[in-house]
């Protein structure tokens, strides 16, 4: 269900950053079972946005990420 194709293919519906026009991405940590947002802020930038997100699904994350301003 969360491997790395699935995270992959997900990860592309995510918008960039409204803040710094960084990039998101799903990952799956294994240890704990999360499924997570994880945002990557553009080189150099102090982005305010939070870092990592936990989600229950691949739409609460996308609708989580993409609604932010």
């Amino acid at each position: 269900m969360y491997d790395k194709e699935n995270l992959k293919k997900e990860s592309q519906d995510l918008i960039p950053c409204p803040f710094c026009g960084g990039n998101a991405e799903f990952v799956f940590i294994e240890k704990s079972k999360w499924l997570m947002i994880r945002h990557l802020p553009k080189s150099g930038v102090n982005c305010p946005a939070r870092f990592e997100q936990i989600c229950d699904t691949f739409e609460m994350g996308k609708n989580w990420w993409n609604t932010r301003s």
